[in-house]
């Protein structure tokens, strides 16, 4: 295996400056990705190559990744967006810390990482060799372009990222009408532009499965014909695809999961830095600084759905089997999928490598924070909706699940 070094460009890019705490582009990378590439590195580990589909299928179950959580996404808004369209959609697969991008017939597979220190780490595997060695690269300047959350414009921090356009028949960018960065607080009718979208929704309208015709009014666009799909067959060949399935469910997830690892890291970098500034943040200063990541980790202005979400790819019995789960078989991973998606609104990233490895003092009130909300006998005015009932259902469920979480 081939490991490729830091790139001169690096020197030019914002981390350096900003947070030089961080080292961002001479660190080395931890977690599971990193764990895979010296296991391969020292021969301990080997990856079967398939004709059709390269490293993919194998690297996903080394990475204890299921092929259930399969997405498909055709605007042509990524690296390889020339061989990315609605007959050859890119293909993203994940679990609690990694992100795989496949797209049939290019030469690689792109890794993203939840690093427990460094935040979002970027990859790319050659899938093409099915003989020699494999070549791994640690991206930085290239992906940062967009995985930057002000695009390389300072004071920036990398991203994990979901967008929604509207696109025409071959993938490119139609109207800016709806061009956006979504996140939890998205309704549904403006997400999914650009993505493949089965599973069922009801009434409830999403741009997903969508082509934008020149001229287009979204007000006359039958969204919801395009919508409610058991698969995809009929618009496309998934036949270069693990699955039929672009679930909806994963759709779902996958935008809470990004939305908390995005801020985690953000509050985690800002933190790091200003410490490194000032020797102690003021107790107001690190409840300010450590707000956004509160109210990501509690659910706060999540859109509410306005019909029953049912996934059909397999993915949210996958999900929720991950548990842990409590003595009454309560988990923080339970689905709702009626009014909101969680049935309980405490995010499962609680348990996480990169929640677990914030800092001493910035975890520390994070948890106590999370421990006066949910233990307080009045609802709490900036979280209304979680009302007594919820309040003691999470905080048995963490208790059992990871005892002496808020000691």
């Amino acid at each position: 295996m081939i490991v490729s070094g830091m790139s001169a460009v690096q020197a030019q890019l914002p981390y350096e400056r900003d947070y030089p705490v961080m080292n961002y582009y001479e660190a080395g990378a931890s977690g599971p990705v990193s764990e895979l590439l010296q296991s391969i590195n020292a021969g301990e580990t080997t990856l079967e190559y398939d004709p059709q589909q390269g490293y993919l299928p194998a690297l996903l179950e080394l990475l204890d990744i299921d092929p259930s959580s399969q997405l498909l996404v055709f605007s042509k808004t990524a690296r390889k967006g020339r061989f990315i369209s609605p007959q050859t959609p890119r293909a993203l697969y994940f679990n609690d810390e990694v992100y795989v991008g496949f797209v049939p017939d290019t030469p690689g597979l792109e890794l993203a990482v939840m690093d427990p220190v460094l935040g979002p780490v970027f990859f790319e595997l050659d899938r093409q060799r099915g003989e020699g060695a494999l070549e791994v690269s640690r991206q930085n300047s290239v992906c940062l372009r967009c995985h930057d959350s002000l695009t390389n414009s300072g004071g920036g921090t990398p991203r994990f990222m979901m967008s929604s356009v509207l696109v025409n028949e071959l993938g490119e960018i139609a109207s800016h009408e709806v061009s956006i960065i979504t996140n939890n607080s998205t309704p549904l009718e403006s997400r999914w532009g650009g993505w493949y979208v089965t599973g069922f929704h009801g009434e409830q309208a999403n741009l997903g499965n969508f082509t934008y015709q020149a001229g287009q009014s979204l007000a006359d666009a039958e969204l919801l014909s395009n919508g409610n799909r058991a698969d995809l067959s009929d618009l496309l060949d998934t036949g270069n695809y693990l699955t039929p399935y672009s679930d909806i469910v994963a759709l779902l997830v996958m935008q809470h999961q990004i939305e908390v690892q995005n801020v985690m890291t953000r509050v985690n970098w800002n933190y790091q830095q200003r410490l490194a500034e000032n020797a102690q943040l003021q107790d107001g200063e690190l409840e300010e600084l450590a707000r956004p990541l509160l109210d990501a980790l509690l659910m706060a202005n999540e859109a509410e759905l306005g019909d029953s979400i049912e996934g059909v790819s397999g993915y949210s019995d996958y999900f929720q089997s991950l548990g842990p789960e409590d003595e009454q078989g309560r988990s923080l991973r339970d689905l709702d999928l009626q009014e909101r998606v969680f049935t309980y609104p405490l995010s499962y990233l609680i348990y996480s490598d990169a929640f677990q490895s914030l800092p001493q003092a910035l975890l520390r009130h994070l948890k106590t924070a999370l421990h006066d909300i949910l233990s307080g006998a009045q609802d709490h005015p900036d979280y209304p909706y979680l009302d007594a009932r919820l309040r003691n259902e999470i905080l048995a469920i963490v208790a059992q699940t990871s005892p002496g979480f808020f000691l």
